[in-house]
């Protein structure tokens, strides 16, 4: 599945291994795309969500119909984590997807009036991570949730954290738009920091990505990363 300007669909082999493109726009009904960019994609079961900066089309493999939402506020960030799919609307609540439509789940002032922009799940558990107010631990099963303490919270007010991952070693990674990354342990306490001072090429981090052989991917403003 891929998506770009005012465009999405999918790829797919035919009998000479050839990538064949087939849009999926014709099934848009009601609505027009207008300097829409399909910006981000994430499958739950047979359902492929494509968001955009102000809607969402939520496409049905199975009877290979279409479906368009533009909800105000707008959706800020999809979070595929196992079988669920949750979602931050912009400056808004926190939400998750009942396999019909997205239900509110935490209000934004349990969140300190903040943006979740990770999900991680961890021991049975969910580190809901903030722009600016750390980490928050959610169980979906009691419903608790709490704010988990970090060596870097005074810092974190100050930053504007972006993406989260969490290495095998659990080791939790925040990377920011305007300080590089941080390491933390599962304690909160900092194992490590990387920016331009001490070896990242750029300090926007728009992407993290944990490979197979545990070493970690950070997409920049303006480059990649590799960290061993």
């Amino acid at each position: 599945y891929v998506g770009s300007f005012e465009e999405f669909g999918f790829f797919q082999k035919n009998e000479k291994n050839e990538l064949l493109y087939y849009s999926l726009k014709h099934l848009i009904k009601d609505f027009t795309l207008y300097n829409d960019e399909v910006w981000t994609i994430n499958k739950l079961g047979n359902l492929v969500f494509f968001q955009t900066f102000s809607s969402y089309f939520i496409y049905n493999e199975l009877d290979n119909s279409l479906k368009a939402e533009k909800p105000y506020p707008a959706p800020l960030y999809f979070f595929k984590v196992h079988d669920n799919l949750y979602a931050q609307f912009i400056n808004e609540h926190f939400y998750i997807f009942d396999g019909v439509q997205f239900q509110l789940l935490l209000t934004r002032d349990k969140l300190n009036n903040d943006n979740v922009v990770s999900v991680l799940p961890f021991n049975n558990e969910l580190y809901l991570v903030t722009t600016n107010s750390g980490i928050f631990s959610y169980n979906p099963i009691s419903k608790n949730l709490s704010h988990r303490k970090t060596a870097i919270d005074n810092e974190l007010k100050s930053e504007t954290v972006n993406r989260g991952v969490i290495l095998s070693d659990s080791t939790f990674v925040l990377g920011t738009l305007n300080n590089g990354l941080y390491a933390l342990k599962t304690d909160g306490t900092v194992l490590w920091r990387l920016n331009r001072d001490n070896g990242l090429y750029n300090n926007t981090v728009l992407g993290l990505f944990n490979d197979e052989d545990k070493n970690l991917w950070a997409t920049l403003d303006n480059g990649v990363s590799y960290i061993q």
